[in-house]
């Protein structure tokens, strides 16, 4: 985020939750910088949904959320589709093991071992 000036400017804070599905809180009325400067540098690696789009799309499951549901996800909510992350500085980013919250088929397939206890 530090290499994007521009688009740091649109936001309350850095974002949260990690470098594959970021929370954005945006400023007041930086909106549409927000928008065409997300999409400029990250559109073809990143899905970017609004609050209502992700409450919509019941990504995060169905039923109730938390009541502080929407104030977690922020204005915009970003998810990986390509390989790129996005640290919130090149410090954290030599420092970060892994990541793993996107949605390539490879982080979307959690594979399941059954391993049956013998009955005695």
């Amino acid at each position: 985020m530090e290499n994007y000036p521009e688009l740091r400017e649109c936001l309350k804070c850095l974002p949260a939750v990690e470098p594959r599905a970021l929370s954005f809180h945006l400023k007041e009325g930086m909106e549409e910088q927000f928008l065409e400067s997300f999409k400029k540098h990250f559109g073809k690696e990143f899905l970017l949904f609004s609050r209502e789009e992700i409450t919509e799309s019941q990504l995060f499951g169905e039923g109730a959320y938390h009541p502080r549901f929407q104030e977690a996800i922020g204005d915009y909510f970003a998810v990986a589709v390509g390989a790129l992350n996005l640290f919130d500085t090149n410090e954290e980013k030599e420092n970060i093991i892994g990541v793993h919250a996107g949605m390539t088929k490879e982080e979307m397939t959690v594979p399941l071992i059954v391993v049956e206890k013998p009955k005695k």
